[in-house]
């Protein structure tokens, strides 16, 4: 007597093997991107305190604060005069830098205001960070 023996998978098995696999592939992507956040989120809290560096010894020189606000905060472009005005880099050098963040100084009660703002679509994403020259802040950690 033979047997028909078949050998290997049902359709049935390996679309639910497939099903698995997305799923665990889709929770993957959704926590890495998570983390990403995070982490341009922590670069630009540093970048602030930086730039708050960078502002005390301006000050201790030159008795004042460097204040630019570039139109609007939240609006790109001044993380590049942050950087030519208070860090005189040239050119393309770059001493604040976080993909998709942008940062301005404004003028403020207690000498100046650092704000940082998510930027997506060419505006603001978001409630941006701010930090004035007492060391006050919105980081809510």
């Amino acid at each position: 007597m033979l047997k028909n023996k078949v050998e290997g998978f049902s359709l049935i098995e390996l679309l639910v093997v497939v099903a698995i696999i997305g799923t665990l592939a889709a929770a993957g992507t959704l926590a890495y991107n998570g983390y990403i956040a995070g982490t341009k989120s922590s670069a630009a809290k540093n970048s602030m305190q930086q730039i708050a560096l960078a502002q005390q010894e301006y000050y201790s020189i030159n008795g004042e604060y460097v204040t630019t606000v570039t139109g609007n905060c939240g609006v790109p472009a001044g993380s590049s005069t942050i950087n030519s005005d208070l860090f005189d880099t040239v050119g393309d050098e770059k001493n604040i830098d976080v993909d998709g963040w942008e940062f301005c100084i404004e003028d403020h009660a207690t000498g100046y205001k650092i704000t940082a703002c998510a930027i997506k679509d060419a505006a603001c994403d978001g409630d941006p960070y701010t930090l004035n020259a007492k060391g006050s802040n919105n980081f809510n950690d």
